[in-house]
Parts: C-alpha cells; sequence; structure tokens
C-alpha cells in the first residue's frame, strides 16, 4: 500500500465500518483525518490519505469505552 494512497469518504467510512455521514460526524466531534484534496469539478469527491485514516482508526477508543472517567494513577 502506496503512503500517497487516497481514499474518497466512502472508502474511508468503509474502513472506519461506518456510514459516510458518520465519518463526516467523526472529523468534526472526534478529530477524523479531514480530506487533503478534492477532485475537480461540481461533484467532485473529498479524498483522504489512506495511511492517516488507517492511523486514526487504530488508536480509536472502542465502543463504550469510558472516555468520561479520570485515568486512574
Amino acid at each position: 500500500m502506496s503512503s500517497r494512497e487516497l481514499w474518497t469518504t466512502a472508502q474511508a467510512a468503509k474502513h472506519c465500518g461506518v456510514s459516510p455521514n458518520t465519518y463526516r460526524y467523526y472529523q468534526k466531534r472526534l478529530g477524523a483525518p479531514g480530506p487533503v484534496l478534492r477532485e475537480p469539478g461540481r461533484d467532485g469527491q473529498n479524498l483522504y490519505r489512506a495511511e492517516e485514516v488507517r492511523k486514526w482508526h487504530t488508536g480509536r477508543k472502542g465502543q463504550g469505552a469510558r472516555t468520561d472517567l479520570p485515568k486512574s494513577k
């Protein structure tokens, strides 16, 4: 896999196991990587670096993670 591999929103979402709308929500609220390029034209799609999406998804807390609790020492 090339470090220059680019994914559409649908591809990034599929990798994360969510819908494209949910992936866009993750960008706004949870810090998912944003687009680095937009395809030309009126209907151009946002493109994301596949490597960044993979890295973010790997480090993400799982479903049900209690992020509201203080960290124990």
